[in-house]
């Protein structure tokens, strides 16, 4: 540890009812993070789910893009989920693995070769069989580069071959063992596509057909996504509802308003100075998380004076985190002053350099760089309100520094492309983890990574602790390679953690049977559950 890091401080959380205390506290007893209640505080009785209705979702960005295997936003991956099934889907706490499309699997000894046995009978939205060579030329498309699969750099490094012995059998061969490897699967951009389907002429580009419980019926560019039951669903009597509404509500007061006038049913993002307000609605209900999700920064290191570190780490002591918090998410979360991991996992560990607010040391490092003044940077931000209103808090902290910052907000969807093609000085960033593993930091600090390729940083011992912990399938042993890394990444500081912020949804009271996975996404077999009392 350097003299500019110190270990992390105890995170306070803000405060709650006596409820969400213990609902919390059970969570990060057990694993789940749930926040759940409606505005009496007491919990709701399990009734007869009934079939029938159109759920109105109101999502927080427009969703532009339909391929199932490339990343444009956590709202089009609840589509995906919806829509697409994949082999195997994540607990609600991310921790484990369970079935999907795959109903058990099998993993041999060294860990290379993973066989996984299909669900017999399953049908795409177009009343096609899927067998296991659907498997198989999906992980041919994702592992195509010219797809832009967002899996592919998680596997490029290990993936040997995938073969189907049988129509319900498939077998990946790795090159090397790859702990993450079920997690990776699990990903909303690894649903499993059609073959023959393609092959006449569907373009994945511009509709939607997979085997989750809602197919694709049309999008409305700017309005909305119409989704209609899929009758042969692989799970029996599923789903309830006879469809789904994608409303599009970038706006956090129309979002807000919907759920609460009845214009919409259900909302994802509850805004933050909306959420005191919605969990005292006796109409409404509220379920969310605070240990998944966050806000933090890259600095592209490609970029002077980025390239310094005792720049980083001035720019580090520099922000007040505690206004940040404030200004994007009306305190409804906590200051995150290390790496980010969802405090959730097994990989979470309090023994790690941690920032703090120190404008005198942030000056004292920046004097110390060698950097002359006055300094410039640009950063990528977007037409999030949050993510625009934390940065301004940035903007001004950096300021107080002697660094004046441009912020550019270009409309969600651009700002994902510009971010991911490397097109930025310093970038804002967050949400839940890229996967659901702490390998997702390979992603983000290996050079080879989807986001550590753009940001130009390199540091060898990092990337073999990263290739290590990858090899290493026992999590006792895991941690301890991970936290290591953690220490390598925050005295570089190729990291700006801001806050942890709480992630909520809310429905109309009627709203029932939904499962909230940790972060929001849906996936398939849940989203399937979920009916309407009404």
């Amino acid at each position: 540890m350097t003299s500019d890091t110190r270990p992390e401080p105890n995170v306070g959380i803000r405060t709650l009812t006596r409820r969400r205390v213990l609902a919390l506290a059970g969570a990060l007893g057990v694993g789940a993070a749930g926040l759940e209640r409606s505005a009496s505080g007491s919990r709701i009785a399990a009734a007869t789910p009934k079939r029938g209705g159109v759920l109105r979702y109101g999502t927080d960005t427009s969703i532009t893009a339909l391929d199932p295997h490339v990343f444009t936003g956590a709202s089009a991956d609840n589509c995906l989920g919806i829509v697409y099934s994949r082999l195997v889907q994540l607990s609600p706490d991310w921790n484990t693995l369970q079935p999907d499309l795959a109903d058990r699997w099998d993993v041999s000894p060294d860990g290379k070769a993973y066989t996984f046995h299909v669900r017999p009978n399953v049908k795409f939205h177009d009343g096609s069989s899927m067998t296991s060579d659907d498997v198989v030329f999906t992980f041919q498309r994702i592992m195509d580069p010219n797809t832009g699969g967002y899996v592919r750099p998680l596997l490029l490094d290990v993936f040997g071959q995938v073969t189907a012995p049988d129509p319900s059998t498939v077998r990946f061969v790795l090159k090397q063992p790859y702990a993450a490897f079920l997690s990776a699967l699990a990903l909303p951009t690894a649903g499993i596509v059609s073959r023959k389907w393609v092959a006449a002429g569907g373009n994945l580009a511009l509709t939607q057909m997979g085997t989750g419980p809602m197919r694709f019926v049309s999008l409305e560019p700017g309005v909305k996504i119409t989704l209609a039951r899929h009758s042969q669903y692989y799970a029996s009597g599923l789903p309830y509802l006879d469809g789904i509404e994608l409303v599009f509500l970038a706006d956090d007061t129309g979002r807000a308003t919907a759920v609460r006038n009845g214009s919409v049913d259900f909302i994802e993002f509850v805004p933050y100075r909306d959420m005191a307000a919605i969990q005292t609605d006796p109409h409404l209900r509220y379920t969310g998380d605070v240990v998944s999700s966050g806000l933090w920064a890259f600095p592209n290191l490609k970029r002077p004076p980025l390239d310094n570190p005792m720049v980083r780490q001035a720019l580090n002591w520099a922000v007040n985190r505690e206004a940040i918090l404030k200004a994007a998410f009306f305190s409804h979360g906590a200051v995150m002053t290390t790496i980010f991991m969802p405090k959730t996992s097994w990989a979470y560990s309090t023994d790690v350099p941690a920032y703090g607010y120190d404008p005198d040391r942030a000056k004292d490092l920046l004097k110390r760089s060698g950097v002359k003044t006055p300094i410039h940077l640009d950063m990528l931000t977007s037409t999030i309100p949050f993510h625009k209103a934390g940065m301004v808090v940035f903007q001004a902290n950096a300021q107080d520094l002697g660094i004046d910052v441009t912020l550019q907000a270009p409309e969600y969807a651009q700002f994902v492309k510009q971010f991911l093609s490397g097109d930025y000085q310093i970038s804002v960033w967050g949400g839940g983890p890229a996967y659901a593993d702490p390998d997702f930091l390979y992603t983000y600090f290996s050079s080879n990574g989807t986001i550590g390729r753009t940001t130009g940083y390199a540091n060898g011992r990092l990337e073999t602790l990263l290739e290590e912990a990858r090899l290493t399938p026992n999590r006792t042993t895991r941690k301890t390679i991970y936290t290591q890394a953690y220490k390598i990444i925050m005295d570089d500081a190729v990291f700006f953690p801001f806050a942890y912020r709480e992630q909520a949804e809310a429905m109309a009271s009627y709203v029932q049977g939904y499962t909230r996975v940790q972060g929001s996404n849906w996936y398939g077999a849940r989203v399937a559950r979920t009916w309407m009392d009404k």
